[in-house]
């Protein structure tokens, strides 16, 4: 099943890629998984990102290194979907790697104060997911503010993020 399943992950079509990491996530058999976690080092990009895919609907903490690891990848696909799967399971060993990758740009003087991921579809996929896993939504892309506030509380329960508040309507 689960070699299939790799197959379908370097499918041309998106929708059976998707529907094969669904799948996939549904695996908890721990000498299956160990065989699934194998596949994130695939040679094939699609299959590296499928299984970032999966592990990010599979909410198993014992993911957490691959995720980690796929932060490095060097694909822009594989930590985009790391990133998310990061945000998903709400990994916190993921944070300090996260706030590395940001990529950080003065505002007032346009100076580059840090030189982090430049791919805008990993970088807006990056920042809302280190905010889902912190709770804070209000540093954007400043590391020296991510950085301290990380310090302060990376051995806290974090909150969940409030993003919008409907209000009422009466």
């Amino acid at each position: 099943f689960i070699i299939e399943e790799e197959k379908l992950l370097s499918n041309k079509d998106w929708w059976i890629r998707t529907t094969a990491a669904e799948q996939l996530s549904k695996i908890r058999d721990p000498d299956l998984r160990k065989k699934l976690l194998t596949y994130a080092k695939s040679s094939d990009l699609k299959v590296r990102e499928g299984i970032m895919a999966a592990l990010a609907m599979s909410n198993d903490r014992l993911d957490a290194p691959v995720i980690v690891e796929g932060l490095k990848d060097s694909a822009w696909q594989v930590r985009r979907m790391a990133c998310w799967a990061a945000g998903q399971q709400r990994v916190k060993e993921a944070v300090e790697p996260m706030i590395a990758m940001l990529h950080w740009v003065d505002p007032r003087t346009g100076a580059e104060k840090q030189k982090g991921e430049t791919h805008p579809r990993v970088h807006g996929v990056l920042l809302f997911n280190l905010e889902e896993i912190t709770g804070q939504t209000q540093f954007l892309t400043d590391v020296e503010q991510w950085r301290a506030y990380w310090e302060r509380n990376k051995d806290k329960t974090l909150p969940k993020v409030k993003r919008f508040d409907v209000g009422d309507f009466g």
